[in-house]
């Protein structure tokens, strides 16, 4: 939890990123108050970013991407990975959704635009 004294404490460092995490949709409201407060501590979207695991419901993972962005942060989505001896192996249409959730200048376009990656082939 980021609490005022944490948020004091780091605006004295020179931080190009500070990266949280929102792994689900039961985080958010802790994830809200930690950007809330970050951003009253002076750091913005450029220097806030956030890991979102995914790899489960394609689309309720994107409204918590989506979610991630509008409360101020960058999200990185990042694909679940099982503790097993082998690779946990995703289709081409997760593979593509996720690379478009990870690069910043495809999320601020798709953001401005309002509507959901629709084609994750590319």
């Amino acid at each position: 939890m980021i609490d005022d004294h944490f948020v004091e404490n780091v605006r004295s460092l020179k931080i190009d990123e500070l990266w949280l995490a929102c792994d689900t949709d039961q985080s958010l409201p802790a994830f809200r108050t930690a950007c809330d407060k970050l951003i009253k501590g002076g750091f913005n979207r450029e220097k806030i970013k956030c890991y979102v695991l995914i790899g489960d419901d394609m689309e309720a993972n994107e409204n918590r991407l989506q979610e991630v962005y509008r409360m101020g942060a960058m999200p990185f989505a990042q694909l679940r990975r099982d503790f097993k001896p082998f690779k946990t192996e995703y289709s081409m249409e997760w593979k593509a959704f996720t690379r478009q959730w990870q690069r910043p200048a495809s999320i601020k376009a798709h953001m401005e635009r309002g509507t959901q990656f629709r084609d994750y082939s590319t």
